[in-house]
């Protein structure tokens, strides 16, 4: 679990990745975007969060 800035949680189980805002204010509004990379390739998807 990665807790770097707060209000923000990364948790990383393996296969699985979740972001986590907590107390959302106008500081965390943007845009994030996840990218994944393997030996079979990559993919990207991205959010606005407003």
């Amino acid at each position: 679990i990665f807790n770097g800035f707060d209000g923000i949680e990364i948790e990383d189980s393996g296969a699985l990745s979740k972001l986590t805002f907590y107390n959302v204010s106008e500081a965390d509004y943007g845009n994030y975007t996840c990218v994944a990379i393997n030996k079979l390739g990559s993919a990207n998807t991205s959010i606005i969060l407003y």
